[in-house]
């Protein structure tokens, strides 16, 4: 399945995480010259951690398999899903 979302770009961090694991995020928190410890959590939404905008804007920049929505999928799901619960 990692396999699938790399080839047609459809990737967030997590799905970095885990395709490369930890070595992956530190190869691009180098680049992004970020923490890979605070990608990790990014990468996990650890206590709801998401990069900042800046920091997101940054890797689509440095990994063409990021795109923005794909780095905040699951804050737009929320968003979402809480609009139709409003709606209904």
């Amino acid at each position: 399945m990692q396999v699938l979302l790399a080839i047609i770009g459809y990737m967030n961090l997590n799905d970095i995480y885990m395709s490369e694991g930890y070595e992956g995020l530190k190869t691009l928190a180098k680049m992004a010259k970020t923490n890979p410890q605070y990608l990790r959590q990014c990468a996990t939404e650890w206590n709801g951690k998401h990069p900042s905008p800046k920091l997101a804007a940054v890797l689509v920049v440095l990994d063409s398999r990021l795109t923005f929505a794909d780095i905040y999928r699951s804050l737009t799901e929320e968003v979402v899903s809480s609009l139709g619960e409003r709606v209904e």
